[in-house]
């Protein structure tokens, strides 16, 4: 499952206990994914030490992490401005790389998380903020999909959005959390709410 979280550190009373049952539940810690730090994304991974002692250590405003639990994880891209976390199927991926192969846009595979990078950046070469670069993805894009997106420029933005995929959304303290399994997430947030399919949400404070 992915999980993306706004304002970490003040959602780390409530997380902690969390990941901590999680954990123990799961009899695995190994959690991966990526932090805001400053104005660059990081990398962040758990292997050598549970999550649940590593992130009172570093809380970085916003973060988007993958537990490795059930049969369907998220593919990643990243760089120093972004990470992206997407899981789904696109249905007119053919048409959607031609279009951006004609506009020069070059591929290094045939995954679907590098089409909606390389779209998003598309997007935003020719300005469009980030939240709307997701919109217009979501409207040019078919299938059904979920998508975290981790912006650390211009400014730290956590955007998220689904088609055909369920996501729930949870209030922690002056903390949000969405994630893509409503029962774990359940065991983060005392507060639990669906999310609306299609249309991008940002996520911010309470």
């Amino acid at each position: 499952m992915i999980l993306g979280i706004n304002n970490l550190q003040h959602a780390i009373p409530i997380l902690v206990p969390g990941l901590e049952s999680l954990e123990e539940q799961y009899d695995q810690s190994e959690w991966l994914g990526f932090v805001s730090s400053g104005s660059v994304i990081q990398p962040i991974s758990s292997k050598e030490q549970p999550l649940s002692s590593w992130l009172p250590e570093y809380s970085p405003g916003s973060a988007i992490l993958n537990l490795k639990v059930g049969t369907e994880q998220p593919q990643w891209c990243q760089n120093e401005k972004q990470a992206v976390a997407y899981m789904g199927k696109l249905e007119n991926a053919v048409a959607s790389r031609t279009y951006l192969l004609e506009l020069g846009y070059e591929f290094e595979g045939n995954t679907d998380i590098e089409l909606f990078c390389t779209l998003l950046n598309r997007y935003m070469d020719v300005g469009s903020s980030p939240v709307d670069a997701m919109r217009y993805a979501f409207l040019r894009l078919q299938g059904h999909f979920a998508v975290m997106a981790l912006c650390a420029q211009p400014n730290e933005q956590l955007i998220v959005g689904s088609r055909g995929y369920s996501l729930s959304l949870g209030v922690c303290y002056e903390s949000l959390i969405v994630g893509s399994d409503t029962q774990i997430l359940k065991q983060l947030s005392p507060s639990v709410m669906a999310i609306g399919e299609s249309k991008p949400v940002v996520l911010y404070s309470v």
